[in-house]
């Protein structure tokens, strides 16, 4: 899967990846997670 991120997120990813010693696919698929989960709450 292919996803698009917004050039004005680029710089914030990349200073929290760097920070973290995570990868950017590890933090990706985190926040997709967190969001799907969110919203299996509310819906």
């Amino acid at each position: 899967m292919e996803i698009e991120i917004p050039a004005w997120l680029t710089e914030e990813l990349l200073l929290y990846v760097a920070e973290t010693e995570r990868t950017v696919e590890e933090v990706v698929k985190d926040a997709i997670k967190s969001y799907m989960e969110r919203n299996d709450a509310n819906g």
